[in-house]
């Protein structure tokens, strides 16, 4: 006989019962970025852009848009780019996105893409014995040497649609100068639930 057998069988008290589940579920959201002046905006070098900020599934995302591609070495890559990032500081959120370009007779969009987006890094350096931490707005070069951070960009599209494709739809996609990128996100949640049984 076990050591354990004596507790399992001695009716001490009331038995406790319980019973926990999970249920996941969607939350969809949409986004429209506007771009007024689009011919200018085209003007800023490569990696260089701007970002749109949102809510969606109750955290906070922003829609990156870089005219001239998102990699500075590449002074105009012909495409524009197009992130999503995450800007909360979550461990991990599962989401699908979609960017598509708004246009009355027919959008312009790729399929959508599902990614495990991260909140901002969190870097740990060590000096001799002090320990230092640096959040994503710090980081730290080769030697040591605080530098301004990379751009971390989310996930999304390099290439997302060709410059010259864009110039071709000028009268639909580009009506009056302006662009109108929509970006799509349906978030995964988990909700818990737990039942205490009498």
């Amino acid at each position: 006989m076990s050591a354990a057998a004596p507790l399992l069988s001695a009716a001490i008290g009331p038995l406790s019962r319980s019973t926990s589940g999970v249920v996941a579920r969607v939350s969809r959201a949409f986004h429209i970025f506007r771009i007024d002046g689009y011919s200018w905006s085209t003007t800023l070098p490569g990696g260089e852009g701007v970002r749109s900020s949102f809510t969606a599934g109750g955290r906070d995302w922003s829609l990156g848009y870089y005219p001239n591609g998102a990699d500075a070495s590449t002074p105009d890559s012909g495409h524009i780019s197009l992130y999503l990032r995450l800007d909360e500081h979550e461990d991990r959120v599962r989401a699908q996105f979609r960017f598509s370009l708004l246009d009355p007779a027919a959008a312009y969009g790729l399929p959508a893409a599902t990614a495990v987006f991260m909140g901002p890094t969190r870097y740990n350096y060590y000096d001799d014995d002090d320990r230092r931490e640096y959040y994503y707005d710090d980081y730290i070069d080769e030697d040591g040497n605080e530098k301004d951070p990379p751009e971390e960009l989310g996930f999304g599209y390099a290439e997302f649609v060709a410059k010259e494709e864009l110039e071709r739809r000028r009268d639909s996609l580009l009506r009056d100068d302006s662009l109108a990128i929509r970006c799509d996100v349906a978030v995964l949640e988990f909700g818990h639930r737990s039942w205490q049984i009498a």
